[in-house]
């Protein structure tokens, strides 16, 4: 199953088009830097190594994901012995493993292999992200209306967050669903992360379990 979904991207110029954009961040970034000079500097918000990989998740996990709906295939799928969550699992396995290829390109692009704690913090990041999009996806079943969502959400959560109390704010940085968002770092509120994190997988199971029945 994973197979047909990475198939299906060979086959579809719009996917190989989202992936090659995931790829193409962070060397745009690289170059960018290279050619400013020494006096300007050009940076991300997250580590170069990570930056491909949520680029991939954010563009290719949600057009994979809202790809039979889209096209009205989803039905025909479905009267098949494929159960929809086990489809959702194979687009995301396939979205995972080009999010893995592509942090390769990146961490070959700048020379920093990532090791020990910062490899497992963004990994989980990274799996986060990709969770978060499973049950988004599935929810609102459209491309362009995921990416808006994922946008807007990315840009208002972190100003909200900060109106809150700052004895607040770990806790609820904990529950924030992934996109880049969730951060691992902390392990004094990892118990509450995990919790939040299960029932998102449940939520994606749930939301994708009655995909045959929309």
């Amino acid at each position: 199953m994973v197979c047909s979904e990475l198939l299906k991207l060979k086959r579809n110029p719009q996917g190989l088009a989202l992936a090659a954009l995931g790829f193409l961040f962070p060397t745009v970034v690289f170059l960018a830097d290279r050619l400013a000079g020494e006096r300007v500097e050009v940076s991300a918000t997250v580590q170069p190594w990570l930056q491909t990989p949520l680029v991939v998740i954010a563009l290719l996990g949600p057009y994979l994901l809202t790809l039979e709906p889209a096209v009205g295939t989803e039905k025909w799928i479905f009267t098949t012995p494929m159960r929809p969550a086990q489809l959702a699992a194979a687009k995301a396995l396939a979205v995972g493993g080009v999010a893995a290829a592509s942090f390769l390109f990146a961490a070959g692009l700048f020379g920093s292999i990532p090791s020990g704690r910062e490899l497992i913090h963004g990994v989980l990041v990274a799996l986060s992200s990709l969770l978060t999009m499973v049950w988004i996806s599935g929810l609102l079943r459209n491309f362009a209306g995921v990416l808006v969502v994922s946008l807007l959400w990315m840009q208002v959560a972190p100003p909200l967050l900060q109106l809150l109390p700052a004895q607040v704010q770990p806790w609820v940085w904990s529950l924030l669903p992934g996109l880049g968002l969730t951060h691992f770092e902390d392990s004094a509120h990892n118990g509450l992360r995990v919790a939040a994190h299960a029932f998102y997988l449940l939520l994606a199971y749930g939301i994708w379990r009655r995909g045959a029945q929309w």
